[in-house]
């Protein structure tokens, strides 16, 4: 997740926007050894204070998310969507949401 942050970081500029979004609590019950994941609220601080390690000239915008597209198919400001190689698939399901919007 770092260098996903990290990255997020770089290509939203000097003093970009960042949006993240932070699994809820919620959805994560449902995962194997959820009781081994941090709160969601440890989860949002340290994703803020990570991207402000980084850059603090970042503008950080941390959402809860309860469903698989979060933030970033609503949200029409969006320039780039950061994502890996565990992440592409979802990154593309993204894409294709906001061009059919």
């Amino acid at each position: 997740h770092r260098q996903l942050l990290t990255m997020a970081s770089l290509v939203s500029g000097q003093a970009g926007r960042v949006v993240v979004g932070v699994t809820s609590d919620t959805i994560l019950k449902r995962k194997k050894a959820s009781d081994l994941i941090e709160p969601g609220s440890v989860r949002r601080e340290a994703v803020l204070s990570f991207l402000k390690a980084v850059n603090p000239q970042t503008v950080v915008e941390i959402h809860e998310i309860f469903d698989a597209g979060g933030p970033s198919i609503v949200d029409p400001l969006l320039q780039a969507i950061v994502v890996s190689s565990e992440t592409l698939r979802g990154g593309l399901w993204v894409n294709d949401k906001r061009e059919a919007a």
